[in-house]
C-alpha cells in the first residue's frame, strides 16, 4: 500500500526519521544524508519548523545531526523528511 496521495514519486531522496522528545536532548543524529537545513521537512507535534531557524544541520565526525534552537519537550513528536531530487545529467542535452 502506497503513503503517497496519487503517483509516488519516481525519483529523488525521500527518506524519512521519526524521533522523541526527552526534554534535555537539543541534538540528535539523523538516520540519512544531509548538506543543509532545507534539504529537510521538520514537523514538531505537526507544526511545520523554519529552517536555519527553529534547527541548523552539522557533521560531526561523518554523521549528520540536527541541532533545534532549544531542547524538545518530552514526548514531542519531530518528524522529519528528506527532500533531496536527484537531477540526471547527460552530455549529449548540452549539444544543440
Amino acid at each position: 500500500m502506497s503513503t503517497y496521495i496519487g503517483t509516488e514519486p519516481t525519483f529523488g531522496n525521500y527518506d524519512k526519521q521519526l524521533i522523541t522528545g526527552d526534554g534535555s536532548t537539543a541534538t540528535f543524529t539523523l538516520d540519512f544524508p544531509v548538506a543543509q537545513a532545507g534539504q529537510l521537512l521538520v514537523s514538531m507535534d505537526g507544526i511545520v519548523q523554519e529552517p536555519s531557524f527553529s534547527y541548523n544541520i552539522s557533521l560531526y565526525s561523518g554523521s549528520p545531526k540536527i541541532t533545534f534552537a532549544s531542547a524538545q519537550a518530552n514526548g514531542a513528536r519531530i518528524f522529519m523528511q528528506a527532500n533531496i531530487i536527484t537531477i540526471a545529467y547527460h552530455s549529449k542535452w548540452t549539444s544543440f
